[in-house]
């Protein structure tokens, strides 16, 4: 009777040592891989605080878009998403969304990214996008507008242009702060420094309080 007692016993304490561990394994995501999802942690004053997060280039053809196939379409994020959902993440997509889609080959450089990129990257917590660089036109205008559109349609805010400044940009708030990002694209060398400065320079007159941050890219 002692006997099946203490058995009885050491196999529930196993039991709570195993949930335990279990538990902790997945909510540190240390040994298991779950599907993403967006959690909002909430400050002590009851407002989400996550600082801001920068990439670099977001592109998704070529033969990316073969491992995507092959190993899921998370595959390029493997492993980010545990830091992406604690920020603000602001991606600079080298690219077009364009409404036929048709796979960028090897060498080749018109970057064209099928339409599921776009829940894609909202479901990996990008919250906006910069279209300031030298393949947002890769399909014309028409290619750069489709691209916005469904942007758009998946709430993932986006800004800049390839070949112009813009008086669009994304807004947040880091605490009382508002933050400001406007994207400018220099790879062509088609806008001058000059142009450069008078447009952030106006950008502050019309919002003086803000921080005002400039998303560059340039070859």
């Amino acid at each position: 009777m002692t006997k099946h007692i203490t058995y009885t016993a050491f196999m529930g304490l196993c039991c709570v040592l195993f949930v335990y561990l279990t538990y902790n394994a997945y909510t540190h995501h240390t040994l298991f891989y779950s599907a993403p999802h967006i959690y909002a942690e909430e400050s002590i004053e009851g407002k989400v605080e996550k600082p801001l997060l920068f990439t670099g280039d977001i592109m998704l053809g070529r033969n990316v878009e073969n491992l995507m196939r092959e190993k899921g379409g998370m595959y390029p994020f493997a492993g980010l998403y545990t830091i992406f959902k604690d920020h603000i993440v602001i991606a600079n997509l080298e690219g077009t969304i364009p409404k036929v889609h048709v796979q960028t080959p090897t060498f080749g450089f018109q970057f064209s990214f099928p339409t599921s990129t776009a829940p894609l990257l909202k479901s990996m917590g990008i919250e906006a996008v910069s279209l300031a660089n030298n393949h947002a036109l890769d399909f014309g205008e028409s290619g750069y507008q489709e691209t916005k559109k469904i942007l758009d349609q998946n709430n993932i805010a986006n800004f800049g242009h390839s070949g112009r400044l813009t008086n669009d940009y994304f807004q947040t708030k880091l605490g009382t702060t508002t933050v400001m990002v406007m994207g400018i694209n220099a790879t062509w060398g088609n806008i001058s420094i000059q142009k450069m400065q008078e447009k952030v320079k106006s950008m502050k007159t019309i919002f003086p309080q803000a921080h005002l941050v400039v998303f560059m890219h340039w070859g």
